[in-house]
């Protein structure tokens, strides 16, 4: 992570990227990345260019790594680095999908959080006789998400 003591930083850049509003009941809300919390993140051989999906995966394998062996879900939804991801609003929708879609883990919160604020309406297409079933309810996001065309 680039800090303010690298000698690199330049502090005529903005410190903080604006996202598009998307909050329907809160028109003036808006979505706030912090650049300074970006790093390199390396698949293969190509470099993450898109500075949303770069931030969404460190923290997410920030996520992966400091909740590995909780079994609570409360555990796993409070931790900071879930809370930062929820935080940065509906365009990481699609990288949540395409990360459940690798590995199927406890995304469901945040999905449900951010597709209410895509829509503006509580959204969860899990089957009530399936809510609890990680594979199900992974299989109803990862359908809705190729309905809405973000898969």
């Amino acid at each position: 992570m680039q800090s303010e003591t690298t000698s690199d930083y330049n502090q005529s850049e903005p410190r903080y990227q604006e996202a598009p509003k998307y909050h329907a009941y809160y028109p003036n809300l808006r979505w706030i990345i912090p650049e300074e919390r970006f790093e390199v993140v390396t698949i293969g051989a190509r470099d993450i260019e898109d500075p949303v999906e770069r931030l969404f995966l460190s923290l997410a394998s920030k996520w992966r790594q400091e909740t590995r062996g909780r079994s609570t879900t409360l555990h796993m939804t409070m931790n900071d680095n879930y809370l930062d991801i929820m935080s940065m609003g509906p365009s990481v929708i699609r990288y949540i999908l395409k990360e459940l879609e690798q590995r199927p883990n406890h995304w469901f919160v945040a999905l449900k959080h951010l597709a209410k604020a895509l829509e503006g309406k509580d959204v969860n297409p899990v089957p009530p006789e399936e809510r609890g079933d990680v594979l199900k309810s992974r299989e109803a996001w990862l359908r809705w998400g190729r309905q809405k065309g973000l898969l």
